[in-house]
């Protein structure tokens, strides 16, 4: 066949399509379209030069790019006076008869004959037979022969080219015409491109190979980006340093569907520097729902179902969820991975699973979430993964998932997150379907708002009630309530709950081993109300029965969990009869516990026992905090009788650590009339005495401290140890210097249990003092300095080295007076109540100088009477640490705390004035 030359056309044809081809297209032909590119203008060349008819097909994933190819060949074409004609199929338009042909007949090119011929038909179904070997009906041959013929005209002049993009989606009676019109302009400069995704329309595959099988035909095959061709596009979107570093995570993010890539580039921020990964915002979503609303509609079917079943997604359960057969199934799920959208069931990027779930109508996102939980249920998936989509499907749920929301919350529960599993038990109330596993799922919620929010759970209070009272609840029930009811002050209700409560362990049983922590709270807790006459514990005896007691509600609570309360009370059994460093031990576990379970109440409570034991320390800055923490971690609402614990250990770190504000806003937060019945209320009768004590008002302190003396005695829980009311009245009476009544109380309470008891000790012994006179002054203070250091109370010793420094100077004996000042202040300011100490230095020396050496390094002797005030203690600690040991060795050597190492070194170093180890080494040594 020879060449033909066509004459030069003036006018560009181009059709409407190509003229809405954008910039990002061409920069997308840059990377690794080239190509493709190529083939097509190497067979147009081939059609212009030679006039015969080519076909082309052009195959590639969904959104892989193969209309912006056809938008820049269409530009190519028009450049070199080219004819174009364009198409688009589309699933909405399929069934629009002769549809995609009046879209290639619309340009004003084509004689009119042919227009109207082919517009006849649109819209009637009349053009073909149905079926797949379809065939022309006679009276749509004329109209495909005015068309052949009019292409065949404008080919004579110039080249044509039909360009029909997704052609899977045309409507019958065009391809029949096309496949018509193709046998005929084999003669005629005529090229046609038809673009197909890959894999191909099952239904287009006879008409596909029909296709193929002609003579002249091509095919180009286009794939998504490699990771260089991602690498290319962000070079030139952004830089080479940009392109370098997130080239990879683009390329994960979207499989090369340069549709997605682009979306992603435009997402991100272009501000200066790299930032720190990438992020899918509103471009990529939208291109994300392009791609899989594009296809046909099982790829969307299916595409919605992996998101809703997550990780968790498979093509079993996919087709499960959405009942199709599993070969189109297979197929969408192919189709979705070649467009980089999933990669074996599952989302590229978590964006992607968002994006389509948040596309699902109301209504079909809830029966999605519904099917999914139900087939996951089947394959017996952990509770989580079904609670998840329970939830997600709306209230109310059905009966079996009932158990399974219940085992969900438990994991919840024990992940720290009681928010998550309050909404569970929620949902699993709207679906129980019997009176039991209703009372089960209540007291599971009512323990987690318990923890969480105790003043939520009041509402749950009346059903629990109506249950009691119809015998519907179980041992472990009646429990759960019965602390419900002492903890918001039901005091008649916790008494008929706790003597069922007994019945019922002690006929299944026995009721030492379920019971111990339950009466030890009820016991000590609440001595005011009638649950005392149900108890069999005595407090009367020695210490070491409540010691062993206190150590088994530990002990247990470790294998299995208990109240915090139960915990709270056994550890400071421990902290009052002078187990601090194992009282810290267990309240630093606990709180850590707490704290690793979402707790919120837990958190509060443990935090009141620390500052608590920062009070038995004489830390006031440190009790100020943990006080101040608990109360704004638990509002005074969810406190219930148990609020005015945190309010008089606020009210007494107060006094310690600003004796100049006043705690009297502290103490007129309203307090429940069922605290007044409370263990915490004889603590807070104490508060109230101290801050009257501080303000001035000694008369008025004896009056709350008596109160509480005789409360004490009524409730018989008189035990120094446990409640040292008569050391606070004998400081009452000391202040009004009436100190006969001061040693009478000294020696009435030495007659009571427990009043050797470290803490309890050391203060009976500095208030003694304080009344004596002269050199027995001296000795027991002296004696009462060593008793504080040996159980650690800072307060009692800071007190106490006042006092001594005070009694030391009016004797003329300035040095000794000097270095007891220095260490009385050095501890105040260890414990953060500065103010208090310099109060208490009033007739010392001046310690203007935090750490001044008061002695040359040459003043042995002076040096050693200082070392010879050195506490037993401190004398160990100051030996190991001469001989080069660690604080952490020495602790481990001595089974003290680490802390307690560095309080015993840094007495000593105040002691001797001396500032570092090595000058330890020299003194001790």
């Amino acid at each position: 066949m020879t060449a033909r030359r066509f004459p030069e056309r003036r006018t560009r044809w181009r059709s409407g399509s190509s003229s809405s081809c954008a910039g990002g297209a061409k920069v997308l032909l840059l990377a690794e379209r080239s190509k493709a590119l190529s083939q097509l203008s190497t067979v147009f060349d081939r059609v212009s030069t030679h006039a015969i008819g080519q076909l082309v097909m052009v195959s590639g994933p969904e959104s892989s790019g193969r209309t912006a190819l056809l938008h820049s060949f269409t530009d190519h074409v028009a450049r070199r006076n080219g004819l174009v004609l364009t198409a688009n199929g589309s699933r909405f338009e399929r069934d629009i008869a002769g549809g995609l042909l009046c879209q290639l007949m619309s340009d004003p090119a084509i004689p009119r004959t042919a227009r109207d011929a082919a517009t006849r038909f649109m819209g009637d179904g009349r053009g073909a037979d149905p079926g797949v070997n379809s065939v022309l009906r006679p009276e749509l041959i004329h109209t495909a022969r005015e068309v052949a013929f009019a292409l065949a005209e404008l080919a004579s002049r110039n080249p044509v080219v039909l360009v029909i993009d997704d052609v899977e989606q045309a409507d019958e009676v065009s391809l029949l015409v096309l496949r018509y019109i193709q046998r005929r302009i084999v003669s005629s400069a005529v090229m046609v491109v038809i673009s197909e995704v890959d894999p191909p329309d099952p239904e287009f595959t006879a008409l596909r190979g029909e296709f193929s099988r002609l003579s002249e035909s091509h095919r180009v095959r286009i794939a998504s980006l490699t990771l260089a061709g991602v690498h290319e596009l962000l070079t030139k979107e952004r830089d080479s340093e940009y392109a370098c570093s997130y080239a990879i995570e683009f390329h994960r993010a979207t499989a090369g569907n340069p549709r997605l890539v682009r979306a992603l580039i435009a997402d991100q921020d272009r501000g200066q520097g790299l930032p720190t990964g990438i992020t899918a915002r509103n471009d990529f979503r939208d291109a994300l729902l392009t791609c899989v609303h594009r296809g046909d509609p099982i790829v969307l079917e299916v595409a919605r179902a992996a998101a809703t079943l997550g990780c968790l997604a498979s093509p079993a359960r996919i087709r499960r969820l959405i009942d199709r057969p599993t070969e189109a199934i297979n197929a969408a799920l192919t189709c979705l991975s070649r467009m980089g959208v999933l990669q074996e069931c599952r989302f590229l990027i978590d964006a992607g699973r968002t994006t389509v779930l948040d596309d699902l109508p109301p209504g079909d996102f809830e029966k999605f979430q519904r099917r999914a939980a139900m087939v996951l249920f089947q394959d017996g998936a952990s509770p989580l993964e079904i609670a998840e989509r329970v939830l997600a499907g709306g209230v109310p749920c059905e009966a079996w998932a009932v158990p399974v929301l219940r085992a969900a919350a438990d994991v919840e529960r024990a992940a720290g997150r009681p928010a998550a599993a309050a909404t569970m038990l929620e949902t699993a109330l709207t679906g129980v379907d019997c009176a039991r596993d209703r009372i089960a799922v209540l007291t599971a919620l009512a323990t987690v708002l318990f923890d969480t929010s105790p003043s939520q759970m009041i509402r749950l209070l009346p059903e629990l009630h109506g249950a009691f009272d119809t015998g519907d609840l179980g041992t472990d029930e009646l429990a759960q309530l019965f602390r419900f009811q002492l903890w918001h002050g039901y005091e008649v209700e916790a008494h008929r709950t706790h003597r069922t409560l007994e019945s019922a362990v002690h006929s299944a049983t026995g009721p030492e081993p379920q019971l111990l922590g339950t009466r030890y709270w009820s016991r000590w807790i609440h001595p005011g109300t009638e649950l005392r006459s149900s108890s069999k514990l005595s407090w009367d005896g020695v210490p070491q029965k409540m010691r062993s007691n206190a150590a088994a509600i530990l002990r247990r609570s470790r294998l299995r969990r208990g109240p915090v309360e139960h915990d709270a009370l056994a550890v400071g059994v421990l902290l009052r009869l002078g187990d601090v460093d194992e009282a810290v031990q267990w309240c630093e576990m606990l709180y850590e516990d707490a704290v690793a379970t979402g707790s919120t109440r837990a958190s509060a409570v443990l935090t009141c026992v620390k500052a608590e034991i920062a009070l038995f320390r004489g830390q006031g800055g440190e009790a100020w905090r943990h006080a101040h923490d608990a109360l704004e971690a638990l509002p005074p609402a969810c406190w219930g009788t148990t609020l005015p614990a945190p309010l008089a250990l606020s009210a007494v770190a107060t006094v310690l650590h600003s004796p100049s504000t006043s705690p009297a806003d502290i103490l007129q937060v309203a307090i429940p009339d069922a605290a007044r019945r409370t263990w915490h209320w004889l603590s807070y009768l104490r508060a109230r005495g101290a801050a009257h004590l501080a303000a001035g008002r000694p008369r008025t302190a004896l009056a709350e401290i008596e109160a509480c003396g005789m409360l004490a005695i009524r409730w018989k829980v008189d035990l120094p140890a446990l409640i040292p009311w008569r050391n606070d009245l004998a400081e009452a009476h000391l202040a009004l210097g009436e100190t006969d009544r001061v040693q009478q109380l000294i020696a009435l309470q030495s007659t009571r249990p427990t009043s050797d008891v470290g803490h309890v000790q050391s203060r009976s012994l500095l208030l003694y003092a304080m009344c004596r006179d002269g050199g027995a002054r001296l000795v027991s203070l002296r004696e009462a300095a060593d008793s504080a250091a040996a159980c650690g109370d800072q307060l009692t010793r800071c007190r106490a080295l006042a006092a001594l420094s005070v009694e030391h100077y009016s004797n003329g004996e300035g040095a000794i007076a000097s270095a007891m000042a220095v260490e009385a202040l050095g501890i105040a300011r260890d414990c953060e109540i500065e103010a208090l100490g310099r109060s208490w230095l009033e007739g010392a020396p001046s310690t203007a100088d935090p750490m001044p050496h008061f002695f040359p390094a040459s003043d042995l002797s002076t040096r050693e009477s200082v070392r010879t005030a050195l506490s037993d203690a401190e004398s160990r600690v100051a030996k190991m640490a001469a001989d080069g040991l660690s604080n952490r060795e020495i602790s481990r050597s001595l089974y003290i705390t680490v802390s307690t190492v560095e309080q015993h070194l840094t007495r000593s170093y105040r002691k001797l004035a001396i500032r570092s180890r090595s000058e330890l080494r020299g003194v001790v040594v």
